[in-house]
């Protein structure tokens, strides 16, 4: 993409530059309203107005004479990707060309839609239509732009949890297990784990080199050594065996930091089913596996705790929250919010599945979303855009980016 120059640099390298404006008429106008500068000849592609003038400047074609007869080219136009694509196809130097400051907000659009994806993300539905078939649970993989991408199914089965370790990615499929996948998406090794633990998060201390998963049916964190041998079963509470052993947390995320793991959950106190909905973080020492503290305890169904860049960060799901550190609010989307990941440019991925509690929220929200999508949202603009994906897929789980992969 070419360059957005300031008014203060587009005046500087009026200085002693011959300047193209290559777009007539209101852009151009406010682009001299704005910075006082007036074009050696300006560009247009419509053949209807060459030879006319603006400024008093002559409107020109745009043929390889002419653009190479300016030391600079000034795009005055909304057109910028297809207008810099031409100048380039005449072998014009592209550090050459720059987007008029009056178009700031048309350039940052055009570079965030311009994004390309290499995703993975997790579907934990129950129904099970095949590997050669989009829907239901398994791992998905994204490759493509948000205009055109392909959507290709890796593994099939409920899969929830997602990391990346390294030259491997590591998800939790209900079927095979902890599923190890090289670079290329191809199954390595799998592990079995326990019977009706129902394993949703997963993390990987290196202090002590154990493994740790977020078992929502076992109402606790189950550790595994490195070859992924369980060895310790770590529990919530007592609040099970008063309810015909049936978990009464809902854990279903981890994250480890340090020697300690934090476990999101829909009630820290196990009383979600009878309508308290204290949502938020268990921590525990994954040494001795006695709970420490809590994070949190206000959130509605949270999931997907996280730390990276200093901060924690945690969906408030059922709210549509993405919550950064002491709940500062990132934003709010208008959905069920379950999958987060950090692009290496910034971007969040926030993956939005259909909304099945939305009676919940009463008259908190004016507008409850069913799509199923990724939307990729940019911190700095508050801009976003969704990459949508097929009802069959109505629940995401878990994101993460491939191109982290070392």
């Amino acid at each position: 993409m070419v360059s957005l120059i300031s008014s203060v640099e587009l005046k500087k390298l009026n200085e002693n530059s011959k300047i193209a404006f290559w777009g007539e008429g209101y852009i151009a106008a406010k682009t001299f309203e704005k910075t006082g500068v007036i074009p050696f000849f300006m560009l247009d592609n419509n053949p209807d107005i060459t030879g006319e003038k603006q400024f008093g400047v002559t409107i020109k074609k745009p043929s390889q004479e002419n653009i190479f007869a300016c030391d600079a080219i000034l795009i005055t136009s909304t057109s910028i990707k297809e207008i810099a694509e031409q100048i380039k196809k005449t072998g014009y130097d592209p550090a050459k060309i720059f987007v008029t400051p009056v178009l700031k907000n048309v350039y940052e659009i055009q570079i965030f839609e311009s994004q390309s994806f290499n995703l993975l993300f997790s579907s934990g539905l129950q129904t099970d239509l095949g590997i050669d078939k989009i829907g239901g649970g398994g791992l998905y993989r994204i490759e493509g732009s948000f205009d055109d991408f392909e959507l290709k199914k890796i593994l099939n089965g409920s899969t929830h949890g997602i990391i990346i370790k390294e030259k491997s990615i590591i998800c939790i499929n209900e079927k095979l297990g902890i599923c190890i996948l090289d670079k290329n998406l191809n199954l390595v090794e799998n592990h079995i784990i326990p019977k009706g633990f129902r394993a949703h998060g997963i993390d990987f201390c290196e202090n002590t080199k154990k493994w740790v998963l977020a078992c929502a049916h076992l109402d606790g964190i189950l550790l595994l050594d490195e070859k992924f041998k369980p060895y310790k079963e770590v529990i919530f509470s007592n609040q099970k065996s008063f309810y015909d052993n049936i978990a009464q947390h809902h854990c279903n995320d981890v994250c480890v930091l340090n020697k300690q793991a934090y476990v999101s959950m829909f009630s820290l106190t196990g009383a979600y089913k009878r309508g308290i909905y204290d949502g938020g973080v268990l921590i525990f020492d994954l040494e001795t596996g006695k709970k420490v503290d809590s994070l949190y305890g206000n959130l509605l169904m949270p999931h997907n705790i996280i730390f990276k860049e200093n901060h924690f960060w945690i969906l408030d799901s059922l709210r549509g929250k993405v919550l950064q550190g002491n709940q500062n609010e990132i934003t709010i989307l208008p959905s069920f919010t379950r999958g987060f990941e950090i692009l290496q440019n910034g971007n969040l991925l926030i993956g939005q599945s259909k909304n099945r509690n939305f009676s919940l929220l009463k008259n908190d929200k004016k507008h409850i979303s069913l799509d199923t999508s990724i939307v990729v949202h940019d911190r700095k603009t508050s801009i976003s855009k969704s990459l949508h994906l097929p009802s069959t897929v109505s629940e995401i789980h878990s994101i993460v980016d491939i191109n982290k992969i070392q």
